[in-house]
């Protein structure tokens, strides 16, 4: 079924391409349309992977920092590399309450807008 969406998206571009210029070959266009999609996916794939990384990154200090740092002696030299205990529920809160806000702001700001369309 992928095949047949992406055969269709070709097939579009391609007459897209050939109405537009009509000296360019088929094979060119076909070349040209490929190159594109290897591109985004390349991309996506890209930025795909340094989400992962980032929040795999992020997850593992939270859970050592939380979980297995208060079982470690208190003058071991890793507790320099962390926070006070305090801030592991703090940092959360205020990501939280900011993350709503943000969220609230949005979806006043989308339902003005709407508004003021159908007025």
């Amino acid at each position: 079924m992928k095949s047949s969406v992406f055969v269709f998206s070709l097939s579009e571009t391609l007459e897209r391409e050939l109405l537009l210029k009509e000296s360019i070959s088929i094979w060119h266009a076909l070349i040209l349309c490929t190159s594109e999609r290897v591109t985004m996916e390349l991309a996506d794939r890209t930025v795909g992977l340094l989400l992962t990384v980032t929040s795999l990154s992020i997850f593992t200090y939270y859970t050592f920092w939380v979980i297995i740092l208060p079982l470690v002696d208190t003058d071991h030299f890793v507790h320099k590399y962390f926070l006070p205990q305090e801030y592991a529920i703090l940092i959360p809160v205020f990501a939280g309450m900011a993350l709503i806000c943000l969220l609230s702001m949005f979806i006043g700001y989308v339902m003005l807008k709407s508004k003021k369309k159908k007025a």
